[in-house]
């Protein structure tokens, strides 16, 4: 689906109204580095605190989670109810993140999104299921 065959590092979070979902954000693990490098504080004696590759990654996940679901929800006429985003795991494999025999649905809508910082080797994919009992029209 990815295709990803690396170790990734996967944020979630959940979305309802009448209709309920997961929305999960997935990069390789060795382009967060790169990542880091774009907005990494160039004043060495700053105050302020440096970022961890952890938050930072979390934080470009809960933006684009935030945007991409937002954006669906409103095309259908819904406003989301946005439960806390959580850490999946960081450096792990993509068979830990989709595990396909606890999930609570026999069937969902899956929708995939794309994203990419040109000239640059950070990707993010984010995937959105939705529940089957879920009342789109």
């Amino acid at each position: 689906m990815t295709g990803i065959t690396d170790t990734v590092t996967a944020v979630r979070q959940g979305s309802h109204s009448d209709i309920k979902g997961e929305a999960i954000v997935l990069c390789k693990s060795g382009s967060v580095d790169p990542l880091c490098a774009l907005v990494d504080d160039p004043y060495t004696k700053s105050t302020y605190e440096a970022t961890t590759r952890a938050e930072l990654i979390f934080d470009v996940a809960t933006l684009l989670m935030g945007a991409c679901v937002s954006c669906i929800f409103d095309n259908l006429g819904r406003a989301p109810i946005f439960s806390p985003p959580g850490m999946l795991g960081e450096d792990i494999a993509l068979d830990e993140v989709f595990q396909p025999a606890i999930l609570a649905w026999r069937t969902a809508l899956l929708l995939e999104v794309n994203f990419a910082l040109e000239d640059h080797s950070f990707r993010a994919h984010l995937v959105m299921l939705m529940a089957e009992d879920a009342s789109c029209i």
